[in-house]
C-alpha cells in the first residue's frame, strides 16, 4: 500500500491523501496512524491553524464516532456531502461549495 498527497481545494495548505494498492491489502495500525494522525491531523492544523480547533475538531469527531454511526457523526460535525457527486462540501464565502462538481448550497 502506497500513499502520496496532492494539493487539495479546501484552503491554503490543504493536502489530499491518495492511496495506491495492487489489490486488497490488510490495513495495519501503521497505515492507520500515518493516514489519520500524521496526514489528517497535520492537514487540519494547516487549513485551520490556531486559534481554530484544527486537529482537535477531528479528534472530537473520532471520539463521537466510537458510539455513533458515520452519518450521525457527519451531521454532528456539520459536514455535508454533495448530493450530486458525494464529495464533502466546503464552506466558501458564506455558502457550501463542492470542490469536485461546483454544486452550491446556501
Amino acid at each position: 500500500m502506497r500513499f502520496k498527497t496532492k494539493t487539495g481545494k479546501k484552503g491554503r495548505g490543504d493536502q489530499i491523501l491518495l492511496v495506491r494498492t495492487d489489490g486488497y491489502e490488510q490495513m495495519t495500525y501503521e497505515d492507520l496512524f500515518r493516514m489519520v494522525v500524521k496526514h489528517f491531523y497535520d492537514n487540519e492544523d494547516r487549513v485551520y491553524p490556531p486559534p481554530a480547533k484544527g486537529s482537535k475538531y477531528l479528534l472530537e469527531a473520532l471520539t463521537y464516532l466510537r458510539t455513533h454511526n458515520v452519518e450521525e457523526t457527519l451531521i454532528k460535525s456539520k459536514l455535508k456531502t454533495c448530493p450530486i457527486c458525494g464529495e464533502l462540501l466546503v464552506p466558501h464565502s458564506g455558502i457550501l461549495l463542492c470542490p469536485e462538481c461546483g454544486h452550491i448550497e446556501d
